[in-house]
């Protein structure tokens, strides 16, 4: 048999750049094909993050803002998780009236977006976010002293509330379009320990059983903001205040002053603020030195008020 003719050298040197190009291609294709993942990645984690922030920011505002069903102000009350017999309606993603009605305790489900009024709130991954809340924070006396953060996450940090993001689907887990009748298990979504029921939460997780995302409120989250509306609440709000100190020192001074600060004749508050003192003690932990004469019945430096006893220090009205 003849052998078949060598290739020429030059032809030699052109199969080897073009084997050099096919895998400066193949190089470059997966090259790309990780950026995009990370870029995908980091996206998601980016609209995850906002997501959670955007939620915490809403829960601690509805709380500041609470009045209850017998139009008592409650600041410092938080919402319950979602009402899983609204799911598929069109009031969907509102509050349960009760936790109680819920399986679990603490009382953990769905965020309540609709009550919270930041619309339907998504992780980066398109799931709705999950919420749970510690005990004693649904009904009087709520305040800066008395109610105590119930909630731990690894085995540390103290909440009030703690806001999730399920991510992706992980092995095990079935997420079929809830309903009504077939509500979302938290099974389904969240992992680890953050689903078994208890108090006992975690951020951490081998990267195939775990992939949740958490933002915590904590008491001092909550209470900074809520101590703040009860300050300014006895203060009093805007140039011609209708309530509290302001409408005391526009209309009494320099005679009149209230004795203590919930001197409620003097100070003109309706029936529900009293209450709202009353009921969830805060007429124990609110103070503001008293005027001894006349001339010190002046502002702002007489309508400096604060808490005492509370985890949060001092609150003056601004």
């Amino acid at each position: 048999m003849r052998t078949p003719p060598a290739l020429p050298r030059h032809q030699h040197g052109a199969l080897l750049i073009l084997l050099v190009i096919a895998l400066g291609i193949l190089a470059a294709t997966v090259f790309v094909g990780i950026l995009s993942s990370s870029d995908i990645r980091n996206q998601r984690d980016k609209t995850t993050a906002a997501a959670l922030a955007e939620a915490k920011a809403a829960v601690i505002g509805w709380s500041v803002s609470r009045y209850n069903n017998t139009a008592t102000y409650s600041p410092g009350q938080l919402p319950c998780p979602e009402d899983v017999s609204k799911i598929g309606t069109s009031t969907e993603g509102t509050a349960a009236t009760s936790c109680n009605t819920l399986a679990t305790s603490p009382a953990i489900g769905r965020l309540p977006w609709r009550t919270l009024g930041v619309g339907d709130l998504r992780d980066g991954y398109g799931e709705r976010l999950w919420y749970v809340i510690s005990s004693g924070f649904r009904s009087a006396p709520i305040n800066s002293s008395d109610s105590v953060a119930q909630l731990t996450v690894d085995g540390a940090n103290s909440a009030v509330a703690i806001i999730f993001s399920s991510g992706s689907l992980l092995t095990g887990q079935t997420r079929t379009p809830p309903t009504a009748a077939s509500p979302p298990n938290p099974t389904n979504y969240l992992d680890g320990t953050n689903m078994d029921g208890d108090n006992q939460f975690t951020t951490q997780g081998t990267p195939a059983n775990f992939n949740d995302r958490l933002i915590l409120v904590s008491h001092r989250d909550l209470f900074v903001a809520v101590e703040k509306s009860i300050a300014n609440t006895l203060l009093g709000t805007g140039a011609t205040a209708t309530s509290g100190l302001r409408y005391v020192y526009a209309n009494s001074s320099p005679v009149g002053y209230p004795a203590s600060p919930l001197d409620y004749g003097g100070m003109h508050f309706t029936t529900g603020t009293k209450n709202m003192f009353t009921q969830n003690k805060w007429d124990t932990l609110i103070v503001y030195p008293p005027p001894s004469n006349t001339a010190q019945f002046s502002m702002p430096t007489y309508c400096s008020a604060s808490t005492t006893n509370g985890q949060e220090g001092t609150v003056t009205c601004p």
